[in-house]
């Protein structure tokens, strides 16, 4: 068993933050990445009960918006992959995932401006306002701009770590 598959299941615990830290050193500065995009995976896996659950909240979110939204994330972990990996063009890549992270943000909140104007459009044509019926636009509302906030951070993760690690190798 390699010190990453150690890492990776002995790290559930009450410390699981602190003990995936104490692995990187052991681990080494090529694997870190892919490593934190596997603990962040399995820490959404684990939290989330099952899979059809996720699919109807991004349903609720507007597939236009959060499928879009979800493969400008996937994207995003291809390039940091890549970046990581010393695959490509660097500065490419670390612009392309700013960009696309700018993207992903900007994205969820037009899902969210849609939301809004749908849910007004039904509370208009009802006539009465009901919890149900507000509540359906609101999900829409805000489901978008949450995952485009997430897909933004993990982007600016991603760019910040990089940057920190390319000083550390500058002063070496």
């Amino acid at each position: 068993m390699t010190v990453f598959q150690r890492c990776l299941g002995k790290g559930l615990g009450k410390s699981r933050f602190l003990f995936i830290l104490r692995c990187i050193p052991a681990i080494g500065r090529k694997s870190i990445f892919p490593f934190f995009l596997c603990c962040i995976f399995r820490l959404i896996i684990l939290k989330l009960n099952n899979m059809e659950s996720i699919i109807e909240k991004l349903k609720d979110g507007g597939p236009g918006i959060t499928c879009i939204i979800l493969l400008v994330f996937f994207i995003i972990v291809v390039l940091v992959v890549l970046t990581a990996l010393k695959k490509g063009d660097d500065k490419k890549y670390r612009s392309l995932i700013s960009s696309l992270g700018w993207f992903a943000l900007a994205w969820g909140y037009l899902g969210r401006t849609l939301g809004l104007i749908m849910a007004f459009d039904k509370i208009a044509s009802a006539g009465d306002i009901t919890p149900s019926l507000m509540a359906g636009g609101l999900k829409m509302a805000l489901i978008g701009p949450l995952i485009g906030l997430f897909t933004f951070a993990m982007a600016r993760l991603a760019l910040i770590i990089f940057t920190s690690l390319e000083k550390k190798a500058g002063n070496a």
